[in-house]
């Protein structure tokens, strides 16, 4: 099937954490003194990693839980993982460091400009407080915000696309009209190209080794309908798409 121009979609679809929100700071901000002062020092790749994987273990039990939830599953393994003593950081300290994950420096900017031509939805695996609070830092970009705790499921269980998509439907957009945005290789690019939707994958990490605190998806990177480094370079290749 020919790719799909940039500008053809009336709508885009997009995960938060991690593609808008710089999460991965704020893991490392929250754990680097706490491994610090228990003498501890593993690269940032190693603590990502060890966050990762076990978000994806807990995620494959509990396809129901939004993030938050799932880090209070995963709490005791990344610990364990880390060498870091559970009672060193209680897990809640963490769920309220959240709240100080900020955008990364090209995301308000980007969707300020994509707001204006295209309907803007969000599908994340963050509460909806979570959800809430992001979109006010990212100045209310969106229309439609479907959380883990609205859909039932989160990402990557496929039920939440399809609860996410068929409330937009009754919206009267069409799925063929959707564009999915996101960095995750295991949250959003497999099951999205799964059930058929476009997507773009903006690779944060890109020129990296690592996918840091990306969860290794099994079958390997998939490879997106489009692709762009950051979202300054989404909406460029956007406006060269407009422009001709």
């Amino acid at each position: 099937m020919p790719q799909r121009d940039l500008a053809s979609f009336r709508a885009m679809t997009f995960d938060i954490i991690g593609t808008l929100i710089d999460y991965e700071t704020g893991v490392l901000d929250f754990f680097r003194p706490r491994l610090e002062a228990e003498g501890i020092s593993p690269s940032d790749d190693e603590v990502l990693e060890a966050y990762a994987r076990e978000e994806k273990t807990q995620q494959e039990l509990h396809p129901d839980k939004n993030t938050m939830d799932i880090f209070m599953l995963a709490w005791p393994g990344i610990c364990k993982d880390l060498g870091l003593r559970p009672s060193a950081a209680p897990a809640e300290e963490y769920i309220a460091s959240a709240k100080a994950w900020e955008p990364f420096p090209d995301s308000i900017e980007a969707l300020d400009y994509l707001k204006q031509h295209y309907t803007l939805a969000a599908i994340t695996t963050g509460s909806q407080t979570a959800a809430d609070s992001f979109q006010q830092k990212l100045q209310r970009p969106f229309v439609h915000l479907f959380t883990a705790d609205l859909l039932g499921y989160a990402k990557p269980d496929k039920r939440a696309f399809h609860g996410a998509l068929d409330r937009l439907a009754k919206e009267g957009i069409a799925k063929e009209d959707i564009l999915h945005v996101a960095q995750s290789q295991y949250h959003d690019i497999p099951p999205a190209k799964e059930i058929g939707l476009p997507v773009v994958w903006i690779e944060r990490r890109h020129g990296r080794k690592s996918l840091g605190g990306t969860p290794i998806p099994d079958g390997g990177i998939v490879q997106p309908d489009h692709h762009a480094t950051s979202m300054a370079d989404f909406v460029a290749q956007i406006k060269k798409a407009k422009a001709q």
